[in-house]
């Protein structure tokens, strides 16, 4: 019963703890950095009509990655052209 609490104890820390990407320097200029936890992976920057998420200081990136240059993501979250 002992081993059981210190299992869930440990399991909950690592869940817990904040998200670790470990891919931010190995991906390349058009591409960026996604995915939660210990996942994570490198992935193209978004294209016009993708679906996109908005580029932060961070570079953390859930599931989709921010636009090309000359795009930016709209509020419905996809890539658009400036007008």
């Amino acid at each position: 019963m002992q081993y059981f609490f210190v299992f869930l104890l440990l399991t909950f820390l690592v869940c817990s703890s904040p998200v670790l990407m470990i891919c931010n320097h190995e991906c390349r200029d058009d591409e960026c950095c996604y995915g939660t936890g210990y996942m994570g992976g490198c992935k193209r920057l978004a294209t016009k009509g993708d679906f996109c998420e908005r580029k932060n200081k961070a570079n953390d990136y859930r599931q989709y990655c921010p636009c090309q240059d000359g795009l930016f993501c709209n509020v419905i979250g996809r890539c658009q052209a400036y007008e």
